[in-house]
């Protein structure tokens, strides 16, 4: 990359950065790119010149949080875990701390309308290219509950993740023995162990 190029880029997320907490710790409407620009060392000409308006600035913040995402959840595709409801679990978790820690809740419904006005061809573009990948990164997650897990094999239990209804309401009923790796609670994530925290799953 050239040197211009980085640059740019440097100041970009620069940008992006200080327009985040700002949008976070004074709310959307009382920031204005003028204030950025400032806190940035740039000119607020500069700003309009990358981004044409505060609202296209909002929707580059949440291109940018698109990639960290993915970025977390590929990392989850390299460590699969043996069963399906713990890659579930922890894609929910990763998912859900992300969206509530990047922006707050009222600049995701600044987000919304934003996207409404002037997000254009090119915002539903990068929602499509996540909506792509989310829908990737989940049928990788669902591949281990393709094979039964050693323990079934081995003791001839039904696991749960793999039941169907009616075999679950013979589980309840104990007609029928399950392997006890497919325990809801034993699949949890510390934090939701300790949160007691399972209606999302």
């Amino acid at each position: 990359m050239g040197l211009r190029k980085q640059q740019k880029l440097d100041r970009s997320r620069r940008i992006l950065k200080i327009a985040r907490s700002r949008f976070h710790n004074e709310g959307y409407e009382a920031v204005t790119i003028e204030s950025i620009a400032a806190e940035a060392g740039l000119s607020a000409v500069t700003i309009y010149n990358y981004y044409g308006s505060k609202a296209n600035l909002l929707l580059e913040l949440v291109r940018e949080s698109d990639v960290r995402l993915i970025e977390k959840l590929h990392a989850l595709k390299g460590d699969l875990p043996e069963e399906m409801i713990d890659g579930v679990a922890e894609f929910g978790t990763i998912m859900r701390y992300h969206a509530m820690t990047y922006l707050t809740k009222p600049t995701w419904r600044e987000v919304l309308v934003a996207s409404i006005l002037q997000g254009g061809a090119q915002f539903g573009t990068s929602y499509r290219r996540l909506d792509g990948a989310l829908i990737d990164i989940m049928t990788e997650l669902r591949a281990p509950s393709q094979k039964r897990c050693s323990r079934c094999r081995t003791s001839g239990f039904s696991c749960l993740s793999r039941t169907t209804t009616k075999t679950r309401k013979r589980q309840k009923s104990g007609s029928v023995e399950t392997c006890p790796s497919s325990s809801p609670t034993n699949h949890l994530t510390p934090f939701q162990k300790e949160n007691h925290d399972t209606t999302w799953i």
